[in-house]
């Protein structure tokens, strides 16, 4: 395995986190045991392109944010934990658009 060092850490954790919700029985899923998380497989039927959009739009509209540096983390946001909240319908209006366009 290419360690995500030499391939750029943003997009590794990136590529874990969809690896987990898709539920794949990857090595590196298997062996971090992240196959036993509540979230493992639960995005299964999405495609990795629609969940890295996802993703990006989360970023993009502060529902998560991403760590700079070696071992960059994912989390929530204010936003993100109250999102019934603070979501809008032209936000996911806007959303389906980029789904539909990439």
């Amino acid at each position: 395995e290419i360690s995500c060092s030499l391939v750029g850490s943003e997009m590794c954790i990136r590529d874990r986190l969809i690896d987990v919700l898709r539920g794949s029985q990857s090595k590196r899923i298997t062996e971090a045991k992240l196959n036993e998380v509540a979230e493992y497989g639960k995005l299964s039927a999405v495609n990795r392109d629609d969940l890295n959009v996802i993703i990006e739009w989360l970023i993009e509209n502060h529902f998560i944010i991403q760590t700079k540096g070696m071992y960059p983390v994912l989390h929530p946001t204010y936003e993100g934990t109250h999102y019934s909240e603070t979501i809008t319908d032209k936000m996911l209006v806007k959303l389906r658009n980029k789904l539909e366009n990439d």
